[in-house]
């Protein structure tokens, strides 16, 4: 019988012990110390575990080797790339999901590898190939994951445009104005918050069309692009938006319209106050009338301090004293 048990992966840790750790990556009787193990040489972030993880790459057990990627990930060693490259290609989509998110680490030497993913026949590999180069960051990868934005699969257009969110090039534009009329919700809605962040004005005439969208969070993030391009072309149609079948899209118009500060909003926003109705809708409405400060509003807010629901009181309370009254 053995004299010692197995190693203790969180001792090791706490001393920083390297050596250590990369000894138990190999213990064989337990998977569980592999796993921990793995994780531990990740957190450490120390280079000496980067060959030792990636023979670990081959373990037996779908846990380790899991863990494992995570930890390469962390430690964003080049040396990495082609054998997480090789995992992303052949692996589970679990697995090829762990990949992305550790070649999202990698830096340059990841970045055109990724991109001649982007051809792929697989549609997972494409997407997460799309998401780890849009988390890179990189430029190059702006115009074939633009060029994505005509793939055959949804998912694959919704993909590509988070990634161009999180890329935010202004090259981007044009295609994700031209997806805003994609017949699948989830590319239009995703197109439409990647414009919101790039604030390029072409956007914001297609954004308004949006507002009719037949779906709720789709023209909701219409407004919520809206409110980041702060353009006064925007205005009556955020005003229309406030009586939104869909509270949270008349949320997000307020909002809109207190960035915007126009004073057009004024009494449309006083006749949220008054109607009653949801109790967000109309705390936005009056943090609007406080932020673009019309003394109009003022006793529309006094007479919300007595609204019945504290969170339009709270609101009212807080936006009336920006008033000198």
């Amino acid at each position: 019988m053995p004299l010692f048990g197995p190693p203790n992966v969180r001792k090791l840790q706490g001393e920083g012990n390297v050596k250590g750790l990369i000894e138990a990556l190999g213990y064989r009787r337990d998977h569980y110390v592999r796993q921990d193990a793995a994780q531990a040489l990740g957190q450490l972030g120390d280079p000496r575990a980067v060959e030792p993880l990636l023979d670990a790459l081959t373990d037996d057990n779908y846990s380790v080797r899991k863990m494992t990627v995570e930890a390469l990930g962390q430690l964003g060693d080049p040396r990495a790339v082609a054998p997480l490259l090789n995992i992303l290609q052949h692996e589970d989509k679990h697995m090829r999901q762990a990949c992305s998110a550790a070649l999202s680490n990698m830096g340059e030497p990841a970045v055109e590898p990724l991109i001649e993913l982007l051809d792929h026949p697989d549609r997972y590999v494409c997407r997460n190939a799309t998401n780890a180069l849009g988390q890179l960051g990189d430029p190059r990868a702006v115009e074939p994951i633009t060029n994505l934005l005509k793939h055959d699969d949804p998912y694959v257009r919704r993909d590509a445009a988070r990634a161009l969110d999180e890329l935010r090039n202004p090259r981007a534009v044009e295609g994700l104005i031209e997806v805003l009329r994609d017949e699948y919700e989830m590319v239009r809605l995703m197109a439409a918050l990647a414009l919101g962040q790039l604030g390029d004005p072409r956007a914001v005439e297609p954004l308004i069309e949006l507002l009719d969208d037949e779906f709720d969070s789709v023209r909701r993030s219409a407004a919520e692009a809206l409110e980041e391009l702060e353009d006064a072309r925007a205005v009556e149609a955020l005003i229309r938006s406030l009586s939104d079948e869909c509270a949270p899209v008349g949320q997000a118009a307020a909002a809109a319209l207190a960035r915007l500060r126009d004073e057009r909003a004024v009494e449309p926003l006083i006749a949220v106050v008054e109607q009653g109705g949801d109790r967000y809708l109309r705390a936005a409405a009056i943090g609007a009338l406080g932020e673009i400060g019309d003394r109009r509003a003022i006793d529309a807010l006094t007479a919300a301090l007595d609204d019945p629901h504290e969170t339009v009181r709270a609101s009212a309370a807080w936006e009336l004293k920006k008033f000198d009254t």
